[in-house]
Protein backbone atom coordinates (compact mmCIF):
# COMPACT_ATOMS: atom_id res chain seq x y z
CA UNK A 1 0.00 0.00 0.00
CA UNK A 2 1.64 3.34 -1.14
CA UNK A 3 0.87 6.94 0.39
CA UNK A 4 -1.92 7.78 -2.12
CA UNK A 5 -3.51 4.68 -0.56
CA UNK A 6 -2.99 5.04 2.66
CA UNK A 7 -4.14 8.72 2.46
CA UNK A 8 -7.19 8.71 0.49
CA UNK A 9 -8.43 4.84 0.25
CA UNK A 10 -8.14 4.97 -3.41
CA UNK A 11 -6.24 2.40 -5.34
CA UNK A 12 -4.09 3.85 -8.32
CA UNK A 13 -3.54 2.08 -12.09
CA UNK A 14 -7.36 1.82 -12.30
CA UNK A 15 -7.78 -0.65 -9.61
CA UNK A 16 -10.77 -0.08 -7.19
CA UNK A 17 -10.89 -0.48 -3.54
CA UNK A 18 -13.27 0.00 -0.60
CA UNK A 19 -13.14 3.67 0.09
CA UNK A 20 -15.01 3.49 3.50
CA UNK A 21 -18.86 2.90 1.90
CA UNK A 22 -17.99 3.86 -1.90
CA UNK A 23 -15.78 2.51 -4.85
CA UNK A 24 -13.20 4.56 -5.54
CA UNK A 25 -11.03 5.01 -8.62
CA UNK A 26 -7.37 6.31 -9.45
CA UNK A 27 -5.88 6.40 -13.03
CA UNK A 28 -3.87 8.28 -14.97
CA UNK A 29 -5.89 9.91 -17.02
CA UNK A 30 -7.11 13.20 -16.85
CA UNK A 31 -11.34 11.90 -15.96
CA UNK A 32 -9.94 8.73 -14.09
CA UNK A 33 -10.78 9.83 -10.48
CA UNK A 34 -13.22 10.76 -8.22
CA UNK A 35 -12.77 14.16 -7.84
CA UNK A 36 -13.15 14.60 -12.01
CA UNK A 37 -15.89 12.80 -11.38
CA UNK A 38 -17.18 15.37 -8.65
CA UNK A 39 -16.54 18.27 -11.35
CA UNK A 40 -17.98 16.65 -13.89
CA UNK A 41 -21.14 16.45 -11.86
CA UNK A 42 -21.21 20.24 -10.68
CA UNK A 43 -21.01 20.93 -14.59
CA UNK A 44 -24.44 20.35 -15.14
CA UNK A 45 -26.17 24.16 -15.75
CA UNK A 46 -22.77 25.51 -14.54
CA UNK A 47 -22.22 29.19 -16.20
CA UNK A 48 -19.04 30.15 -18.17
CA UNK A 49 -17.43 31.61 -15.20
CA UNK A 50 -17.08 27.78 -13.86
CA UNK A 51 -14.25 27.26 -15.52
CA UNK A 52 -12.27 30.29 -13.98
CA UNK A 53 -13.42 29.50 -11.00
CA UNK A 54 -11.75 26.46 -11.17
CA UNK A 55 -8.73 27.27 -12.77
CA UNK A 56 -8.12 29.53 -9.74
CA UNK A 57 -7.96 27.09 -7.36
CA UNK A 58 -4.44 26.54 -8.65
CA UNK A 59 -3.26 29.67 -7.11
CA UNK A 60 -3.59 28.65 -2.88
CA UNK A 61 -0.49 28.37 -1.23
CA UNK A 62 -1.12 24.50 -0.84
CA UNK A 63 -2.87 23.27 -3.74
CA UNK A 64 -4.23 20.10 -2.45
CA UNK A 65 -5.36 16.67 -4.82
CA UNK A 66 -8.66 17.07 -5.44
CA UNK A 67 -8.48 20.74 -6.51
CA UNK A 68 -5.36 20.23 -8.79
CA UNK A 69 -7.61 17.52 -10.47
CA UNK A 70 -9.92 19.94 -10.96
CA UNK A 71 -7.69 22.07 -12.23
CA UNK A 72 -6.85 19.85 -14.53
CA UNK A 73 -10.81 19.11 -15.86
CA UNK A 74 -11.03 22.53 -16.22
CA UNK A 75 -7.99 22.94 -18.34
CA UNK A 76 -8.96 20.10 -21.14
CA UNK A 77 -12.47 22.17 -20.91
CA UNK A 78 -10.50 24.94 -22.18
CA UNK A 79 -7.64 23.01 -24.36
CA UNK A 80 -11.42 21.72 -26.46
CA UNK A 81 -13.04 25.60 -26.18
CA UNK A 82 -9.70 26.39 -28.24
CA UNK A 83 -10.51 23.37 -30.73
CA UNK A 84 -8.52 20.67 -29.25
CA UNK A 85 -10.50 17.56 -29.93
CA UNK A 86 -10.75 15.16 -27.24
CA UNK A 87 -11.95 11.50 -28.17
CA UNK A 88 -12.53 10.18 -24.56
CA UNK A 89 -14.05 13.74 -23.39
CA UNK A 90 -16.72 12.48 -20.63
CA UNK A 91 -20.31 13.27 -22.16
CA UNK A 92 -21.42 15.90 -19.51
CA UNK A 93 -18.29 17.82 -20.75
CA UNK A 94 -19.60 17.97 -24.35
CA UNK A 95 -22.77 18.92 -23.54
CA UNK A 96 -21.63 21.71 -21.61
CA UNK A 97 -19.31 22.91 -24.20
CA UNK A 98 -22.34 22.67 -26.92
CA UNK A 99 -23.96 24.99 -24.55
CA UNK A 100 -23.91 28.80 -25.75
CA UNK A 101 -21.25 30.81 -23.39
CA UNK A 102 -19.40 33.41 -23.92
CA UNK A 103 -15.20 32.83 -22.91
CA UNK A 104 -12.28 35.54 -23.00
CA UNK A 105 -10.49 32.45 -24.46
CA UNK A 106 -6.46 34.00 -24.39
CA UNK A 107 -7.06 34.81 -20.57
CA UNK A 108 -8.50 31.05 -20.00
CA UNK A 109 -5.87 29.30 -22.15
CA UNK A 110 -3.59 31.46 -20.02
CA UNK A 111 -5.35 30.47 -16.65
CA UNK A 112 -5.50 27.10 -17.46
CA UNK A 113 -1.66 26.70 -18.40
CA UNK A 114 -0.68 27.89 -15.04
CA UNK A 115 -3.18 26.04 -13.49
CA UNK A 116 -1.20 23.03 -14.65
CA UNK A 117 2.05 24.45 -14.41
CA UNK A 118 0.75 24.56 -10.41
CA UNK A 119 -0.48 21.42 -10.23
CA UNK A 120 3.17 19.82 -11.60
CA UNK A 121 5.06 22.13 -9.24
CA UNK A 122 6.13 22.17 -5.68
CA UNK A 123 3.26 22.69 -2.83
CA UNK A 124 0.68 20.57 -5.35
CA UNK A 125 -0.36 17.40 -3.39
CA UNK A 126 -1.69 15.50 -5.94
CA UNK A 127 2.17 15.57 -7.81
CA UNK A 128 3.41 14.57 -4.08
CA UNK A 129 1.23 11.96 -4.31
CA UNK A 130 2.05 10.22 -7.80
CA UNK A 131 5.67 11.02 -7.59
CA UNK A 132 5.56 8.16 -5.12
CA UNK A 133 4.66 5.91 -8.19
CA UNK A 134 7.31 6.14 -10.37
CA UNK A 135 5.77 3.97 -13.77
CA UNK A 136 1.78 5.78 -12.67
CA UNK A 137 3.82 9.44 -12.21
CA UNK A 138 5.51 9.26 -15.40
CA UNK A 139 2.10 8.19 -17.24
CA UNK A 140 -0.05 10.73 -15.35
CA UNK A 141 2.65 13.61 -15.69
CA UNK A 142 2.84 13.20 -19.69
CA UNK A 143 -1.24 13.40 -19.58
CA UNK A 144 -0.50 16.42 -17.77
CA UNK A 145 2.63 18.19 -20.31
CA UNK A 146 0.50 17.20 -23.25
CA UNK A 147 -2.22 18.67 -22.23
CA UNK A 148 -0.19 21.73 -22.20
CA UNK A 149 1.35 21.29 -25.73
CA UNK A 150 -2.30 21.53 -26.88
CA UNK A 151 -3.05 24.63 -24.90
CA UNK A 152 0.52 26.05 -26.30
CA UNK A 153 -0.44 24.70 -29.94
CA UNK A 154 -3.66 26.53 -29.36
CA UNK A 155 -2.29 29.73 -29.56
CA UNK A 156 -0.30 29.33 -32.89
Amino acid sequence: MDAVQRRTGIARSGAQCKDQQSMSVWNTGIFDNDDAEDWLSELSGAEAGFLETTLSLAFAPYLEAPEGSRVICAAKAASMLLGNTADDAPEALMVWLSEPKFFYLEDLRRLALQGLDRVLADGSELNELWQESEEGYLQWKAQILLLGDELQDAAS
